[in-house]
């Protein structure tokens, strides 16, 4: 609601759940969502005119969760042509520390993730947006009945 704000235009999200009961028993890492959502909005939102869409889905496969941030935005490629327009020494502070985090969890939680980076085009072959698919497997708490 409070990127909504950020918009002159239409931005809408929506959250789906399939194959998911309950989510006591889901365990998601801290901060592993939250810098893929804010890069769909930041990067591939912000940028774009018109209806602004950001899609969240948890869906639960035994043994794995897995969670898709997809957006309808500017696309990864015309997003990085922007940011070196604006700063050519800029490296991205926020991928390189979740790398740092996904490796910590893995090595030292017992966590096993994968990510997924789609990059979406229309029918003319235009960028549309983005899908970032995580999936998160955990060894150190039991995932059954849920």
């Amino acid at each position: 609601e409070l990127e909504k704000m950020r918009f002159e235009e239409v931005f809408n999200f929506t959250l789906h759940f399939q194959n998911i009961d309950s989510l006591s028993g889901i365990r998601i890492p801290s901060m592993i969502i939250q810098p893929y959502v804010e890069n769909a909005i930041k990067h591939g939102l912000l940028h774009k005119e018109g209806n602004r869409e950001l899609e969240i889905r948890f869906s639960y496969e035994k043994p794995w969760l897995n969670v898709e941030i997809e957006d309808n935005g500017i696309g990864r490629t015309a997003s990085a042509r922007l940011n070196s327009l604006k700063n050519s020494r800029h490296k991205s502070f926020a991928s390189g520390a979740n790398q740092k985090r996904l490796e910590l969890l893995q090595k030292h939680a017992g966590n096993q993730l994968a990510i997924l980076y789609h990059d979406k085009t229309d029918a003319a072959g235009n960028a549309s947006g983005t899908v970032v698919k995580l999936s998160i497997l955990s060894t150190s708490s039991s995932q059954s009945g849920n």
